[in-house]
């Protein structure tokens, strides 16, 4: 089958052929539901939504994401009903600010591809202030643990822990998903954030420091290296002060790239270190 989109700029008008090539020969290809729409009509269709401010990228992410094609169907579908969470919903779906529905969908691909969950962030509020150019967004869903995420991970590359069992070994962090799914940003920073440097975990407390968790840091690993295929701290740990072991003490994060692959290990509250840094929550 192929698809031939005929642009006619002096009229902004949209033609749109198909068929099947069969033995060299062009034959309409017959079929029943929207296929039974004429040239015409789907090429106004694709013409509204071209008016409306949709580009080619949008209609890519709309055949990827099966999500976001249920709630557009639920938006059509509703047009008469005068939802107004569906109004509410179309209002938001077509505007300039595509940075919040593509982190979504991102973190709905790599919960799918990682960890074989079906998830729906689309109710979930993304910051005003998110621009992918300046933060690293996490998004941490209800349900997973520490453990399924290094389980996870060690199918891509080596992962070292100090205690094998972090779910019941760090038992205490400032955030968790235990209520349902949050987002949070970092400064996007390969290494961790440089003005932290030689903060010991106790100093930061102190200062109202709102730092990452060890959770949050391991998500950030998986999505930059999903990304990338590369890693984060390669040459510094990120210090997770917003997590404690259950004798207080602090996880770190690094990468090592002489073959020790990502490691996580601890600290005492009070030690501070050039190469040891936290990780801020923008907000």
């Amino acid at each position: 089958m192929f698809f031939e989109i005929i642009i006619n700029p002096p009229k902004s008008v949209i033609y749109i052929r198909q068929g099947i090539k069969c033995g060299g020969k062009v034959m309409k290809k017959d079929n029943s539901g929207l296929w039974n729409a004429s040239y015409g009509e789907v090429g106004a269709t694709l013409k509204a939504l071209q008016d409306q401010g949709i580009i080619l990228s949008d209609l890519s992410l709309l055949r990827s994401d099966p999500i976001l094609a249920k709630k557009v169907a639920e938006v059509i579908k509703s047009g008469r009903k005068k939802d107004p969470a569906i109004e509410a919903f179309a209002e938001c779906l077509f505007d300039d600010n595509k940075n919040s529905r593509q982190i979504k969908s991102t973190w709905q691909r790599i919960y799918k591809k990682w960890f074989g969950l079906e998830k729906d962030f689309s109710d979930l509020q993304v910051p005003e202030h998110y621009d992918p150019r300046k933060h690293f967004a996490v998004i941490v869903a209800q349900g997973l643990t520490k453990n399924q995420i290094v389980a996870e991970m060690r199918l891509k590359f080596k992962v070292s822990l100090h205690k094998e069992d972090l779910d019941t070994s760090v038992n205490h962090n400032d955030r968790d998903a235990k209520n349902g799914d949050y987002i949070v940003l970092f400064n996007r920073n390969i290494e961790a954030d440089e003005e932290f440097k030689d903060f010991p975990a106790d100093q930061l407390k102190v200062m109202n420091h709102k730092g990452i968790t060890l959770m949050e840091r391991l998500l950030l690993e998986i999505l930059y290296f999903d990304r990338t295929k590369k890693h984060l701290d390669i040459s510094n740990r990120t210090l997770c002060t917003g997590s404690r072991y259950s004798d207080g003490y602090v996880p770190r994060v690094r990468w090592c790239s002489s073959g020790g692959g990502l490691g996580v290990g601890r600290c005492s509250p009070g030690f501070s270190d050039y190469g040891l840094r936290s990780r801020e929550v923008v907000s």
